[in-house]
């Protein structure tokens, strides 16, 4: 089964099921369950669709958002954190540890943590469906005046008494 996540804002990178109530409310309307107002969708859409609607079917029967799924770089980055955390307490100087073996731990999390951001999560999202931002609408405004209480000529120099 292929994953659709969302591919903007807030929550890229979440799948419909994980999504708060309101956001999923706000995709049900942007994608609306009817054939009139589907033309024209390609396959992807339509899919999206009914994966959005069968998600707030869910809830409306009892069913609640779930939990987001970390990503192989989210995990990886856990890792590295929690497990600095737990071997600085070792070396740290301030709880009897070395100076010098602190810094070192420092610059291996930092290089651990590069490798981390290069981690390619490609794999995980090869066969997932994305749904893209929504468009944005341009408006074009035209000023509005404010009526003149001076009628058509407007202020002059006429007009200020110094």
């Amino acid at each position: 089964m292929r994953r659709i996540l969302i591919s903007y804002g807030e929550f890229s990178g979440y799948q419909i099921a994980e999504l708060p109530q309101q956001e999923l409310e706000v995709l049900a309307m942007r994608f609306p369950l009817s054939a009139e107002d589907c033309p024209g969708r390609d396959w992807d859409e339509l899919v999206i669709t009914i994966a959005i609607h069968a998600e707030v079917r869910r809830r409306e029967n009892g069913g609640k958002p779930l939990r987001k799924f970390p990503s192989l770089q989210e995990l990886a980055s856990e890792i590295v954190a929690k497990g600095f955390r737990v071997v600085s307490k070792v070396y740290h100087p301030d709880l009897s540890g070395d100076n010098d073996a602190q810094l070192r731990l420092n610059d291996a999390r930092d290089q651990l943590l590069k490798l981390v951001s290069n981690i390619d999560s490609h794999d995980e999202e090869q066969d997932a469906i994305f749904v893209a931002a929504p468009p944005v609408i341009k408006s074009v405004r035209t000023p509005q005046r404010s009526p003149d209480p001076f009628g058509s000529g407007g202020i002059t120099d006429d007009d200020v008494p110094f």
